[in-house]
Formats: structure tokens, C-alpha cells, sequence
């Protein structure tokens, strides 16, 4: 099978917002961690690369299911870029596509403002002390 260029701009898109998104909320796992005065769990530099190799490695596997006929790209606007196409008609393809928003956006949106707001709840009563 031939891969277009389209296909692979998707892909690479696709599995670097995956990417920063799961990026984002390790860091503020981190970050929530170092400002908790109960914390039980210190990330070290080696944890934090075998994160950093885990996330990649796991979202660039998982936008690459297109290739192997889970899901597709199709052209967006008027062509020049391209997205994944949630209305196939297959239930496999909605199901990638939704489990993709759920672990790629959801899941690492709610991680962030959970450990965003209680760093903010544990720094601020150092400041009102």
C-alpha cells in the first residue's frame, strides 16, 4: 500500500497533539507532586525520561491504526489538510476515533485542572500563612 503525503502529515499531527497532551499532564502530574506536603512519590530524572519514552512511543503507536485500516484520514476545508473521519459507518473506526478523544483530550484535560487546582489550593495556604 502507498502512503500519501497527506496521510502521512495527518499521522504525524495527529500523534504529536497526542503527544503534547499527554506531555502536558505528566508535567502537571509532577509539578502537583513537588507542591503536595503529603506526597509519598518523588519523581526522579530517570522516571521522568522512561515517561517521556512511554508517551511517545505509545501515541505514535496509536495514531499510526490508520495505516493498518482502523480508522481513516480524510481531507478537510477545502484540502489542505486532512483529519481523522469519525463517520465511516464502520463501528470500529467511531470507536477509535472516540477512545482517541477520551485518552488524547479528556483524560489529560482533567489530570491538568485536577493537579493544577490542588497545587494551587496547596501553594496558596503558604501564602495566606
Amino acid at each position: 500500500a502507498v502512503v500519501s503525503t497527506q496521510s502521512t502529515g495527518a499521522y504525524i499531527v495527529t500523534a504529536c497533539g497526542l503527544t503534547a497532551m499527554a506531555l502536558l499532564s505528566f508535567i502537571s502530574v509532577e509539578r502537583y507532586t513537588r507542591t503536595d506536603p503529603n506526597r509519598i512519590f518523588v519523581f526522579t530524572k530517570t522516571i521522568a525520561i522512561r515517561v517521556c519514552y512511554v508517551v511517545w512511543i505509545f501515541n505514535f503507536a496509536y495514531a499510526s491504526f490508520p495505516f493498518f485500516g482502523v480508522g481513516k484520514w480524510k481531507a478537510e476545508g477545502v484540502g489542505i489538510s486532512n483529519t481523522l473521519s469519525w463517520n465511516t459507518g464502520k463501528l470500529v473506526d467511531l470507536i477509535y476515533v472516540m477512545v482517541m478523544m477520551v485518552i488524547g483530550y479528556f483524560l489529560p484535560l482533567i489530570v491538568i485542572l485536577f493537579c493544577y487546582n490542588r497545587s494551587y489550593a496547596s501553594t496558596s495556604s503558604f501564602i495566606k500563612a
